[in-house]
């Protein structure tokens, strides 16, 4: 089994469990909803804990091609112990970050003009206010 398929079985295991803390996310963005071009990885210590990340990868191509960064997420997910991983079978937004990369509700990136009025969890465009 070649990298990159054996860090996506490791992942995916993880993924179909069920219970049990510190649970990780796993989230990929992108300008648009076809090219993941970043990836965060969080984890979650408890119920009432926040999100402490635990990297954070770019890649202007594809991160989700990438067997190194894979390799790291599967190396910290061991590292930390992590009894599940959550994530979304689509990219959350774009790769900019509200109130560090840009201010306001949308990224003024034109680049990313794809994600202005969608809902990054559903894909729907909101309706115009």
């Amino acid at each position: 089994m070649d990298r990159l398929k054996k860090a996506k079985y490791g992942i995916e295991k993880l993924a179909n469990r069920r219970t049990g803390w510190p649970v990780a996310t796993l989230a990929f963005y992108g300008s648009d909803r076809t090219r993941a071009t970043k990836l965060v990885l969080a984890l979650v210590r408890g119920a009432d804990a926040g999100a402490e990340i635990l990297c954070r990868r770019t890649d202007p191509d594809e991160v989700r091609h990438r067997a190194d960064f894979l390799d790291e997420v599967v190396e910290l997910l061991g590292r930390h112990a992590v009894r599940r991983v959550v994530t979304s079978d689509r990219l959350l937004g774009c790769p900019h970050e509200e109130n560090v990369d840009y201010e306001g509700q949308y990224c003024p990136d034109p680049a990313c003009a794809y994600w202005v009025g969608r809902n990054r969890f559903t894909g729907a465009l909101s309706a115009p206010s």
